[in-house]
């Protein structure tokens, strides 16, 4: 049975002055697999959106193909769009036509088996829209083109909502957002954030002092490819005790060049997440989490080039950086990946 997610989004009146007046859109995008969003799924300008407006959307899909993926323009259906469902697969022909799908693949991604030749494959989702008008636009198209073969897609249960002005619904974008909230609806079926003072908080849940902490990123050079799910994994095996209510994300941008995100982990009470939040603004805990990756690294068999952090430290960036001295695993990750 398939089940519908909402986001509520609330907005103060003073924002929403602001917002007005600066011209700003209401926008949405959601992920797939381990690529950054890269798509307006919906914009809605001021004319459309109001103090309180209602998100919603079920797993029901399409899969398209595209000539090009270019950042600041909007999606180009080159062929398609052809409707399917996960745990399904369809075959894109010489011809450039989607077959009908037929079941077989993993029952999490959408899988296309391309015969065409090099073509950049996307993911369009249907949504009911603030307006209650029920839509369904592209949510992803990839950056690169897929050459000949089986492309599976995994739609993944995380939206990104932030404000920015003259973007339609479906472009392309590479660049980060201004000031966004990214929502985890992996384990819910309905939040509601309310913007307020500029930023996004969970009414009744959080207050402005108690607000989420930015996000620790870690810019990763390996010594050899690894699979951004098997380290999150591991290093996800590390965050116990203290560090129970941290999340973290590896994405892939290229080559052996990674992104790990700790963050907040979604839900979670108020005085937990004034913990992480402390945790977060320590450079001593900016240091244990690089170690963690470290050790992650060491039990998968790789080493590093270069690891380097950007936290939020004491209201200002922290920075910490180490840099490996051979392309190979060093006798300090060995040591410190049996601690």
């Amino acid at each position: 049975m398939s089940t519908s997610k909402s986001v509520v989004i609330k907005i103060d009146h003073d924002d929403m002055k602001v917002l007005v007046n600066g011209g700003y859109n209401l926008c949405f995008a959601k992920k797939v697999g381990d690529s950054d969003f890269n798509v307006v799924w919906q914009s809605y300008d001021h004319t459309q959106y109001m103090s309180s407006n209602t998100f919603s959307w079920t797993p029901v899909y399409q899969v398209y193909g595209s000539n090009m993926f270019a950042s600041s323009v909007t999606v180009s259906e080159s062929c398609g769009p052809q409707t399917i469902g996960l745990g399904q697969t369809t075959t894109l022909d010489q011809y450039t036509a989607f077959s009908s799908p037929i079941t077989g693949g993993s029952s999490k991604e959408l899988t296309v088996i391309n015969q065409f030749g090099p073509i950049h494959l996307g993911v369009s989702q249907m949504c009911i829209d603030i307006t209650g008008q029920q839509q369904t636009t592209p949510i992803y198209l990839s950056e690169e083109q897929f050459t000949t073969g089986s492309v599976a897609m995994e739609p993944v249960e995380q939206v990104m909502v932030w404000f920015e002005s003259k973007i339609a619904t479906g472009t392309m974008f590479v660049d980060a957002r201004s000031n966004p909230q990214i929502i985890d609806m992996t384990e819910l079926n309905s939040v509601t954030y309310l913007y307020q003072k500029g930023n996004w908080v969970i009414p009744g849940a959080l207050t402005s002092a108690t607000l989420p902490a930015s996000p620790l990123v870690i810019a990763l050079v390996t010594t050899g490819v690894v699979a951004a799910l098997d380290l999150s994994s591991k290093i996800s095996s590390k965050l116990t005790g203290v560090y129970s209510n941290l999340s973290v994300e590896v994405s892939n941008s290229s080559g052996t060049n990674y992104k790990v995100t700790y963050k907040t982990k979604p839900g979670i009470s108020s005085a937990e997440l004034e913990c992480a939040r402390t945790l977060l603004g320590s450079n001593s805990t900016i240091d244990t989490l690089l170690i963690f990756v470290m050790q992650a690294l060491s039990a998968l068999g790789q080493g590093f080039v270069s690891l380097s952090a950007n936290g939020p430290g004491r209201g200002q960036a922290a920075i910490s950086s180490i840099h490996g001295i051979t392309p190979l695993v060093t006798a300090e990750q060995k040591r410190l990946a049996n601690a």
